[in-house]
């Protein structure tokens, strides 16, 4: 299969997901993540939620009690950067989707630990966004970073078709696996 239609059956499978269904996968993940991951990275590069993906609400309250520094992605043209904000802060950014103000605090690099979305990824820590290559291009340019895509059991797809400029993320996290490739 080719992105183009990988991306449109996750789409179609993702809409038939309820938010409880992707509430319990959350706490299903953070229980998974809880058990194998010591989170000794003081910064932690969380997303917002579209309404069909894995929602981020039980991290951020969890690494927040552990006293760790939480960004959210904001988009500027072809670039992101990773602001400081609290989920009750995010506005909507010029392409509509809700992101930290632009006068929050930014993240300045160095190690973190980065939890993405997907529609779909493979256990080789390839990852299908929506196709904007924004994760691609942060990566390639942040070499410090443990990155985790975090999907439902049923976007784990046995392989992805692969660009030379796709990264290749270090874990999936899925409500039932957790898999590491470095």
């Amino acid at each position: 299969m080719t992105k183009q239609e990988i991306r449109l059956a996750m789409k179609q499978l993702l809409r038939t997901k309820s938010p409880s269904v992707l509430e319990r996968a959350a706490k299903d993940c953070l229980r998974l993540l809880q058990s194998q991951l010591n989170p000794t990275w003081e910064n932690v590069l969380l997303y917002h939620p579209l309404s069909d993906e894995v929602p981020t609400q039980v991290f951020h309250h969890w690494f927040l009690n552990l006293g760790k520094a939480i960004f959210y992605p904001r988009s500027w043209g072809l670039e992101m950067a990773y602001l400081k904000a609290s989920p009750d802060e995010f506005v909507r950014d010029a392409k509509g989707f809700l992101a930290p103000p632009e006068y929050s605090p930014q993240w300045r690099g160095g190690e973190a630990l980065l939890l993405a979305p997907a529609l779909a990824a493979d256990a080789q820590g390839h990852r299908l966004g929506r196709g904007g290559g924004y994760f691609d291009r942060f990566l390639a340019t942040h070499l410090n970073i443990f990155s985790i895509i975090v999907i439902l059991d049923e976007q784990l797809v046995p392989i992805l078709p692969v660009d030379p400029w796709d990264a290749t993320f270090k874990a999936v996290l899925t409500p039932t696996q957790f898999i590491f490739l470095d």
